[in-house]
């Protein structure tokens, strides 16, 4: 009957071990990089007696942002073993885990990119006797809130680029009104953030010959979070903001080979959506009709001319 408890108690820490490891080793590599994060840093602290190890995940999520940007929140616990605390190649094979010391709850998160932690933001880890805990919940929101924020800075910047990607799908004649309509705004004496081309919502075009059109453009431009007077070669990085009105541009103008041309003069009218007016509405779409109307009148009895 003696032999009964050392049994018990061998299969026991083969238990651990081996359950500890098996855990550890299902591990998607960036759970993995977090908790071998963590336990260094426990294994460092001052207070710590004993080497600490991975021992069991309670809760895992992760947010994936795009461009190989995950976030992750990471719930686990570390268990000591009787090896003394800085141990080198600890593992719970080296290292047989004790029962007679409380757990260490962990609650970490964290941005990755290519699978690497990075350092900005930098990442959060709270570690501490299980004994000693209070109000889990509130750590859990820290995290998640904390990676929510992250993630809407993230795909404000994401949005930025499809802004931008719109633009540059646009014929050289529209894009060539559109930066210019982005010019005119972004040095206007009343606005205080770097706006950029939104969205295309409506395009005509009259073709007069020779490489001349008269093209009308009705379009958005949008905030971000840069200040004016970014440079264009930076603007990439500006996200847009979502608690400022768009701004509802119409543009009209003539193109010879894709270039803006000065006689007549671009029509540009840009203004924060909210205050257009029907009569603004009117008053600009009949400006370009006629523009246009003049130019494809004048055309068209030129061929008849020549016919």
């Amino acid at each position: 009957m003696a032999v009964f408890p050392r049994v018990v108690f061998f299969f026991a820490v083969v238990f651990h071990f081996s359950e500890a490891q098996n855990d550890f080793a299902k591990l998607p590599e960036a759970y993995k990089k977090g908790v071998t994060l963590a336990e260094t840093q426990v294994n460092s602290h001052n207070g710590v007696q004993n080497h600490f190890l991975f021992f069991k995940s309670l809760e895992q999520s992760s947010i994936e942002a795009g461009f190989n940007v995950n976030y992750f929140y990471h719930h686990f616990h570390l268990k000591a073993t009787k090896c003394n605390r800085g141990t080198e190649n600890a593992d719970s094979k080296k290292c047989a885990f004790r029962n007679d010391r409380p757990l260490i709850d962990c609650a970490m998160c964290y941005k990755t990119h290519d699978g690497e932690i990075q350092m900005d933001p930098k990442p959060y880890i709270h570690c501490i006797h299980k004994s000693m805990l209070t109000k889990r919940v509130s750590i859990e929101l820290v995290c998640k809130m904390a990676t929510l924020f992250l993630v809407v800075v993230l795909f404000g910047c994401v949005w930025s680029a499809a802004g931008q990607s719109e633009l540059m799908k646009l014929a050289d004649g529209y894009k060539a009104g559109a930066v210019l309509a982005v010019e005119q705004i972004n040095t206007h004496p009343g606005v205080q953030q770097h706006f950029l081309f939104f969205r295309s919502l409506k395009k005509s075009e009259v073709d007069v010959g020779f490489g001349a059109k008269y093209l009308s453009h009705h379009f958005y431009l949008k905030a971000t979070r840069c200040a004016k007077g970014t440079a264009a070669a930076d603007s990439s990085k500006c996200a847009f903001r979502n608690d400022r009105p768009v701004i509802d541009c119409m543009t009209c103008y003539k193109t010879h080979n894709d270039v803006i041309q000065e006689n007549p003069k671009p029509y540009i009218h840009c203004i924060h959506k909210p205050a257009l007016t029907k009569d603004m509405i009117k008053a600009r779409t009949d400006y370009c009709e006629k523009m246009s109307y003049s130019a494809g009148s004048a055309t068209l009895l030129g061929v008849r001319r020549n016919n």
